[in-house]
């Protein structure tokens, strides 16, 4: 994958519009070229369209699984032993918001990873979970991008 976007992140910075224009009235490229560069733009369009979406969901993952240990932090007293023991039950932390949330398992990060980087925390720190922002956000990956991707045409048509 990242050798397919290497690919066809030089020919997007090679091969501009211009270029093309100009390889266009001197007769080099025939129409078949020009309609390969186009595909080949509209390709790496669409996978950095996609990496952008993986990232928002992840992103939004996150922020319902510190949302969940947040809420769970006792207020006043025992916050290490809390934390601890919501970072060694992180599993069961993870069902819940895949419950509540309604979210797919493959979906969520590794647990492992998770526990290693939650530790170098402190859950009460964070903020809570702004119902707004996420909202944003799922607009976002159910209209804002759709509607972006449908000035695109489809180059496999």
């Amino acid at each position: 994958m990242a050798e397919k976007l290497g690919l066809l992140a030089s020919l997007w910075s090679v091969t501009s519009l211009s270029e093309l224009a100009t390889c266009y009235r001197s007769a080099l490229c025939t129409a078949v070229e020009v309609q390969i560069h186009l595909v080949l733009k509209c390709e790496l369009l669409y996978c950095y369209v996609n990496e952008f979406v993986k990232r928002a969901r992840a992103a939004k993952i996150h922020v319902y699984i510190i949302g969940q240990l947040k809420k769970v932090m006792p207020a006043m007293m025992g916050k290490a032993k809390a934390q601890q023991r919501l970072i060694d039950n992180l599993q069961d932390e993870f069902a819940k918001v895949q419950r509540e949330y309604h979210l797919p398992a493959g979906d969520f990060p590794d647990v492992e990873h998770f526990k290693q980087v939650l530790t170098g925390y402190n859950i009460d720190k964070f903020d809570k979970i702004k119902p707004k922002m996420v909202q944003d956000v799922d607009d976002m990956l159910a209209h804002d991008i759709p509607n972006l991707l449908k000035n695109f045409s489809n180059p496999y048509q």
